[in-house]
């Protein structure tokens, strides 16, 4: 791993809150009173004295030497009537079919042999640091219904809830600090995040924790890095390949004036001859031109600079300043 790897995992490491997963799950995991705090604010109705962290056949796990860390936090009541699944996300797998799955998981606890009927309610928290579904909306709570026949009582005891920092203001007022916290805006005055706040430090001081989280980072990092190395590779051989049909173009263009020149004598077969050799080198040109354009997309995608970008073009495909700067804004021009 390189230092400058290093440097930037430390640093996301020293950055990571209560939005992380990893250490949202901890914090939970290590703190009962914690966690049915929020499974009140979160479900109303709920007796959250009632609920503890459930074992499972199928938990999720890293780990580091002898550290085992896992990755998924489930919780169940008392009379095995109700289990909770609560999830972090600061991006968005497609999270629809992400509740399909973790219900998926949950009903997999069931023993074989055992009745459909006994299966217990199933509860996903899903909380997120942007708006899931776009509406606009504090909490997206999804119901399964009949289609067509709403009125009718159909029930398959499978709730998923998702929360979002977006118009905190419409959210229960209980509920509005927890919010606010996965909008990275942490109220000191509520008594709940001063308690999470404080968790989150003590958490990120142990040693093992520490190793782990950042021995994830660190694969992630590898990760990004390999598909930026292979993003780059194909980059360079799409360049490759635009100047190679740049230098063809220019070649065919060339090829189609000297026969323009020799052919002067017979005029009207000279004419059509030059006409077709110039839109066949236009059309030439015009893929050449794609190709380029192509490349300086890629270019801009991984976040070269629009001088670095002419620098590229003058230097390795000979155009102006001008002419680079003409291709460069055509890229950039919204279609």
């Amino acid at each position: 791993m390189n230092e400058s790897l290093t440097e930037a995992v430390q640093k996301r490491y020293q950055e990571a809150g209560f939005t992380n997963d990893l250490i949202f799950k901890q914090v939970l995991r290590n703190n009962p009173d914690i966690l049915q705090e929020v499974l009140q604010i979160c479900i109303p109705g709920i007796d959250a004295s009632a609920f503890t962290i459930a074992e499972s056949e199928h938990e999720i796990i890293v780990s580091i030497g002898n550290k085992r860390i896992r990755l998924d936090l489930i919780t169940k009541s008392q009379s095995g009537d109700k289990v909770v699944d609560l999830e972090m996300f600061t991006y968005d797998p497609d999270l629809p079919m992400y509740a399909r799955y973790a219900g998926s998981m949950l009903d997999c606890e069931l023993p074989i042999g055992a009745l459909a009927k006994e299966l217990p309610e199933q509860i996903l928290l899903i909380f997120c640091t942007f708006d899931p579904m776009g509406g606009g909306d504090p909490v997206y709570r999804r119901k399964i219904s009949l289609d067509g026949r709403e009125d009718l009582r159909y029930t398959e005891k499978r709730i998923a809830i998702y929360f979002s920092p977006t118009a905190i203001e419409k959210a229960p007022e209980n509920l509005r600090p927890f919010l606010y916290l996965l909008k990275g805006a942490a109220d000191t005055s509520d008594p709940l995040v001063r308690r999470i706040s404080d968790a989150v430090t003590e958490v990120k001081r142990d040693g093992e924790f520490r190793r782990t989280v950042m021995d994830q980072f660190e694969k992630e990092a590898a990760m990004r890095r390999a598909f930026y190395e292979e993003a780059r590779a194909e980059l360079a051989e799409e360049i490759t390949q635009a100047k190679e049909e740049v230098t063809l173009a220019k070649a065919e263009a060339d090829k189609a004036k000297a026969e323009v020149n020799q052919a002067k004598s017979a005029a009207d077969q000279a004419k059509a001859e030059a006409d077709q050799a110039k839109a066949e080198a236009n059309q030439a040109k015009l893929k050449a031109e794609e190709n380029l354009k192509k490349g300086i997309r890629s270019l801009l995608y991984f976040g070269h600079t629009d001088e670095e970008i002419h620098s590229v073009l003058m230097s390795e495909y000979s155009l102006s300043r001008e002419e680079s700067e003409v291709l460069l804004r055509s890229v950039k021009m919204p279609s």
